[in-house]
């Protein structure tokens, strides 16, 4: 059961987006909320977090401590809406390189899921997600939902996990199913080959998915997609169309389609990237 979302924030409108999904999702899955903002102060060592709890009025955070103030009670008009349950929203902020101290974050508030926003380089056009948002991914954790600024919250019905099957990870699949679970989610398996490995034929990625994946993950709503002869970008959007797609998951990991989506010079359009939030999840 997930019971701590943690939210990465720098009061841009993106992170602002992602704020608003979070909370709406932590309602749904009837977990607490915590917003975090790192604050860069050259020449200045990393000081313990600062909460909602108190704070120095010298201390070069207060700032920003005011803007999560700010933040907080925005989300909480935000839950009018949400009568079933309301998460704790809590806020931290500290000096320092966010990628320098989430690890230990996440370990001593014991985070199960950070959600940040996300946006399309404008230098950049073929890169989907800047350095920024790398290096939080290559540091965090845990799993991690980017949240597009042009998404906006809606029930999370249909989650499909982007992977080779030959390369399955059978704990992250069981991971997936228990987020889905209070969300009563179907779950999804679409298989892309990994590049420069052969090709698997759709009989024989389905019987993989049939005889190792569903004999050994316990999960009702589990199904499977092949590509049907078409690259992993047009299957994606033919599934968006077809049958909807509310979160996109992938591995990150070496053979996984993860390293697709942060190629600097994607051959073709980014766009249909940009139309749900993506779940990253650490492969270790």
């Amino acid at each position: 059961m997930m019971k701590n979302i943690l939210v990465l924030s720098d009061f841009s409108e993106v992170a602002g987006n992602a704020a608003d999904y979070a909370v709406k999702l932590a309602a749904a899955l009837r977990a607490n909320l915590i917003l975090f903002h790192a604050v860069k102060v050259p020449d200045v060592s990393p000081v313990p977090p600062v909460s909602d709890g108190g704070r120095d009025k010298d201390d070069p955070v207060n700032e920003a401590v005011a803007k999560l103030e700010i933040a907080e009670k925005k989300l909480q008009i935000v839950l009018e809406g949400e009568p079933d349950f309301h998460p704790k929203i809590s806020f931290f902020t500290q000096t320092g390189n966010i990628n320098s101290c989430i690890q230990k974050f996440v370990a001593d508030h014991h985070i199960d899921l950070i959600i940040m926003g996300a946006c399309q380089s404008n230098d950049f056009p073929g890169f989907l997600f800047g350095n920024n948002i790398r290096g939080v991914v290559d540091a965090a954790p845990c799993p991690i939902l980017l949240i597009h600024h042009q998404v906006s919250f809606r029930p999370v019905k249909h989650i499909f996990y982007v992977t080779d099957v030959r390369y399955c990870d059978l704990k992250i699949l069981v991971l997936l199913t228990k987020f889905a679970t209070p969300l009563k989610s179907d779950v999804s398996l679409l298989h892309v080959g990994a590049d420069g490995l052969p090709a698997l034929l759709n009989e024989e990625a389905a019987a993989i998915f049939r005889d190792t994946i569903v004999s050994n993950v316990n999960y009702g709503q589990l199904n499977f997609y092949d590509k049907r002869e078409m690259d992993a970008q047009s299957a994606i959007g033919n599934i968006i169309e077809k049958n909807g797609m509310d979160i996109l998951a992938t591995a990150y990991k070496k053979y996984h389609f993860f390293n697709h989506l942060f190629r600097e010079n994607m051959e073709r359009d980014t766009a249909i990237f940009t139309q749900m939030p993506i779940l990253i999840i650490p492969g270790n």
